[in-house]
């Protein structure tokens, strides 16, 4: 069982950084330094995402006021805006087979639509689909089940989407880029949730 994970409104900083064109007599005072700018995306990729309301786009935000006001700006303007975003306390997660609980991570929002559950959660039959190759479907209903896939599956799970599955499982490691997004633009109500391989096989 997927237990209901809570969400919260939060505010998210967000800053625009606008740098005016100036002209001066010294070149080496407008020259831009790449090692400058590599020490920027350095530290803002490190953050894994800058996703509004969460820790690592208000380390994003903070970093990038700091740089405007050591380089002299004085008058940074932070303007905050609401954001939907989740906010899942210890516990409020999991996966339940044979009365055991292994944790889980739910997935972004796609778009406005957060990945929870109902009260009671979703109890379900799983379906394990791999790495979503078609051959993995063969013979197999997911209407009303819940699919399990591997991470790496990049962007196949839309095909359980498309299936009516009523939640996906996505199984770690979580480490390659090309690993694809597990989530979507648009407002579609699934849950999806990510569980470490080692806890899932234990």
């Amino acid at each position: 069982m997927i237990r209901r994970v809570g969400y919260i409104l939060t505010v998210m900083c967000l800053t625009a950084v606008v740098v005016p064109l100036r002209t001066v007599a010294d070149e080496t005072q407008t020259r831009i330094s790449a090692q400058r700018i590599k020490k920027h995306a350095d530290f803002l990729t490190s953050l894994g995402h800058r996703l509004s309301g969460t820790k690592q786009g208000r380390q994003a935000g903070d970093y990038i006021i700091q740089q405007l006001r050591e380089a002299g700006f004085k008058d940074v303007m932070v303007q905050p805006f609401a954001v939907t975003q989740i906010h899942c306390a210890a516990g409020d997660c999991y996966v339940e087979a044979n009365g055991r609980r292994v944790k889980a991570e739910p997935l972004r929002p796609n778009g406005l639509a957060l990945p929870v559950t109902p009260p009671e959660g979703i109890e379900a039959e799983t379906v394990y689909l791999g790495d979503g190759a078609w051959e993995n479907f063969k013979g197999k209903s997911l209407a009303g089940r819940i699919a399990v896939m591997d991470y790496s599956s990049g962007e196949r799970w839309l095909r359980a989407l498309g299936l009516k599955a009523a939640a996906i499982i996505f199984v770690g490691p979580a480490v390659n880029k090309e690993d694809g997004p597990k989530w979507l633009d648009a407002h579609a109500n699934v849950l999806r949730v990510f569980v470490e391989r080692k806890a899932a096989k234990d």
